[in-house]
C-alpha cells in the first residue's frame, strides 16, 4: 500500500507548496489516480511524478507538463504557471536565471550564465556565426554545435539562433522551436518536448 502523501500548508510553505497543493488538486479531479498508473500516461517513472507534487522542489518543465497532461489538466495554463514560479523561486534564490538588477535598469551582463531568448536585444559578436547556422539548418535535417565548455554554445543557440528563426525571411519556413535540458532521460526528454509542442496526447507519445 502506498505511503500517504506529506501533508502541505499553502500558507506556511509558500508558492512552491500552492504549486505542489494545486498539482495535488488536480490527480485528485482527475479520479485520484496512483502513482504508478500516472507514471504510465505521463511516461515518467512514478517516484519522479510524485516528488513533483512533493513540494521539496519544482520540477522539469516537461515533468510537469506530463503530469498535468495526464490529468486532463490544461497544459498551456499550467506552463505558464511554471514559467513564473521559476522566475520567482530563481530571484528569491540570487539563481543567474534573474535579472540582476541595479535598482533603475536591468544589467546586460550574465556573469557564467548563458543569454537566453530574452537577453537577444543584448547578444552581440556572432552575427555571421548566427546566419551561418540558420542557412545550415534550412538546408539539413540534423545540425550540432560543439566547443569547449564556456566557449558559448548555449548563448549562441538561445539568444543568438532562436530569435533569428522567429525573424525569419519570406524565402525561408516558418520554424517552430524547443528548447530542453536531456537530463538522465534524454530520449523521453525529447518525446515528451515534441509531443507537448504537436499537441500529442500523453499516452500516445
Amino acid at each position: 500500500m502506498p505511503r500517504p502523501e506529506r501533508p502541505l500548508d499553502p500558507d506556511a510553505g509558500g508558492a512552491l507548496a500552492r504549486w505542489a497543493v494545486d498539482l495535488r488538486a488536480l490527480r485528485e479531479a482527475a479520479g485520484n489516480p496512483g502513482y504508478r498508473d500516472l507514471a504510465r500516461r505521463a511516461h515518467f517513472s512514478y517516484s519522479t511524478l510524485a516528488d513533483a507534487a512533493g513540494g521539496q522542489k519544482l520540477p522539469s518543465l516537461a515533468v510537469a507538463t506530463a503530469f498535468v497532461r495526464a490529468c486532463g489538466g490544461d497544459v498551456d495554463q499550467w506552463r505558464t504557471r511554471w514559467q513564473v514560479l521559476a522566475a520567482e523561486l530563481a530571484a528569491d534564490t540570487g539563481q543567474p536565471d534573474a535579472p540582476v538588477t541595479t535598482g533603475y535598469e536591468v544589467s546586460p551582463y550574465r556573469g557564467l550564465a548563458a543569454f537566453q531568448l530574452a537577453d537577444a536585444d543584448w547578444f552581440f559578436g556572432r552575427t555571421e556565426l548566427v546566419r551561418e547556422l540558420a542557412d545550415r539548418i534550412a538546408e539539413q535535417r540534423f545540425v550540432g554545435v560543439f566547443g569547449p565548455s564556456g566557449s558559448g554554445k548555449s548563448s549562441l543557440l538561445r539568444a543568438g539562433l532562436l530569435p533569428s528563426l522567429a525573424h525569419q525571411a519570406e524565402d525561408r519556413p516558418a520554424w517552430r522551436t524547443v528548447v530542453f535540458t536531456p537530463g538522465d532521460h534524454p530520449l523521453t526528454e525529447c518525446a515528451v518536448h515534441l509531443g507537448d509542442l504537436l499537441r500529442i496526447p500523453a499516452g500516445e507519445v
